[in-house]
């Protein structure tokens, strides 16, 4: 851990999260190694990262295998009610995934849907808690619902599923939805200050929906997991890569707590700051497709300035730094250092210069 730079503690996260935190905005997935990285730099990757604190201790509950169930859950815990079909039966990328291939299926796919009432799905969380030495804790159970939707169904089938078949859908949507509330009362017993979930809802341009069928199906489901932590005293983290600026106010609306990356190059983030206006936690994260790959150290401070100057507000917080998605390949690591020492010194720095101006 580095001597010069400290973790936050549980409440003063809590406080950046409710607008009311003077101390340095929160990191969290900032170090985050995606695809490549630790095959292409080894060990050294470590290094870098261990310079730097760790504000949130996030673990994943133990979701539902989706074939077969996880290793020593009972068989029953997995999204599927019947045997995988042959290979040669399976047509499409996401064919492998389908559990759900037809309608006809529905009542037999509700019927056997797993259960939420192990105490072991939530081991995980109750050891970060066990962990975390007084910081803020995350229980993480990602995929809820869009990608747990086209995770069943197949992308190409979902995306008519919204026009085609609505009353199957919203079936469907009810379901997970009761799945995912007993994931969130788990994760409050184990002792998890938020939950967070992930649904890649955009593409670089845009919704990979129309609005209204995000308004229609998913909107309502969010709103439920929201209120649902709320009252279990939770925040409601979301991650969505894409462009999500026709629904930002929608996922405000839902009463979603914290939302990332709001992806630098797909959304415009000085646009994206004004509709959020405070009323959501920007969890803003840099740009790990070009600028931490293609900068050097000095551009890469500049783009964390950056965000805090965009999204950080002086008094109150409402931003967690991150990174936009795992840090891929061949990133030099001088960037990735230049990116992790910034997030904090800037942090520090606007926090001392509003404490300094009052």
């Amino acid at each position: 851990m580095s001597a010069e730079y400290a973790s936050l503690s549980r409440e003063e996260t809590k406080k950046a999260l409710q607008g009311t935190s003077s101390s340095r905005p929160p990191a969290h997935m900032h170090k985050w190694p995606g695809e490549g990285l630790v095959e292409y730099h080894g060990n050294k990757v470590w290094e870098v990262f261990e310079k730097y604190p760790t504000d949130v201790v996030m673990r994943s509950v133990v979701q539902p295998g989706m074939w077969e169930a996880p290793e020593g859950f009972d068989p029953e815990y997995r999204w599927a009610f019947k045997d995988k079909a042959a290979p040669e039966e399976e047509k499409g990328l996401d064919s492998g995934t389908q559990v759900l291939h037809d309608w006809s299926e529905l009542d037999s796919f509700l019927e056997n849907m797993p259960a939420t009432d192990n105490p072991a799905i939530f081991a995980p969380v109750r050891e970060a808690k066990a962990e975390a030495e007084g910081r803020y804790v995350l229980a993480q159970a990602f995929n809820y619902f869009y990608e747990r939707l086209w995770g069943l169904r197949g992308m190409q089938n979902l995306l008519m599923d919204f026009y085609l078949f609505p009353d199957e859908l919203e079936r469907l949507c009810d379901g997970l939805l009761q799945f995912a509330l007993g994931l969130v009362d788990g994760a409050a017993e184990a002792g998890a200050d938020g939950l967070a979930t992930s649904n890649d809802l955009g593409h670089q341009q845009g919704l990979m929906m129309h609005p209204d069928s995000f308004r229609t199906f998913l909107k309502p489901l969010h709103i439920r997991m929201a209120n649902a932590c709320h009252e279990r005293g939770m925040d409601y983290w979301m991650h969505s890569c894409g462009n999500l600026t026709d629904i930002v106010e929608d996922l405000i609306e839902a009463g979603v707590d914290c939302l990332h990356p709001l992806q630098y190059g797909a959304m415009d983030w000085r646009n994206t700051a004004r509709i959020i206006n405070g009323r959501m936690t920007a969890w803003a994260g840099i740009d790990v497709q070009h600028i931490l790959q293609e900068e050097n150290p000095d551009g890469v401070r500049a783009h964390v300035r950056e965000l805090l100057d965009t999204f950080y507000i002086a008094g109150a917080g409402k931003c967690v730094v991150a990174a936009g998605n795992g840090i891929t390949g061949s990133t030099p690591l001088e960037n990735i250092d230049a990116f992790l020492d910034e997030t904090f010194r800037y942090g520090l720095e606007k926090t001392d210069s509003h404490l300094n101006s009052d």
